[in-house]
């Protein structure tokens, strides 16, 4: 029982100070985050965040990241709508349900798929969608099919 409460105290004692190391406080993370991946490909780190579909940010987020110069992100792409094969945006916001699935690099490419249900028409759509990790910034460079 002792042995559990110094390391408990061991624990929280970082909570308590303030959680600072070295002088420098700790990186806040958005809450809506429901999952994080870190996948280093072709030589480079890229982090990948899932937020909660049933935030008010149902997003998904692609970071370039630079480990030689503290971690500093390169390029940043978030994704909270797309284009359907027929030309029309499908905004995440605005349906029953979106999930994000089968999050891959594929060449140069991040390839991923998007399951939702529109709030205006009946049946779960799935979307694969592809993102050159060329230029994560660009927009006109995301397609879905």
């Amino acid at each position: 029982m002792r042995y559990l409460t110094m390391v408990l105290i061991a624990w929280c004692m970082p909570a308590v100070g303030g959680g600072v190391s070295n002088g420098n406080p700790p990186p806040a993370v958005d809450s809506r985050a429901m999952e994080i991946q870190v996948v280093r490909h072709q030589g480079e780190l890229y982090r990948l965040t899932r937020f909660s579909t049933e935030s008010l940010y149902p997003c998904l987020r692609f970071e370039r990241l630079l480990p030689g110069d503290d971690w500093k992100i390169d390029a940043q792409r978030d994704i909270c709508s797309v284009q359907d094969e027929q030309g029309e945006t499908v905004e995440f916001i605005d349906t029953s349900y979106t999930g994000f699935r089968s999050l891959r690099f594929e060449d140069a490419s991040f390839r991923f798929e998007i399951e939702y249900i529109s709030r205006h028409s009946s049946g779960e759509r799935v979307l694969s969608c592809s993102l050159p990790v060329g230029d994560l910034e660009s927009a006109e460079l995301l397609s879905c099919f």
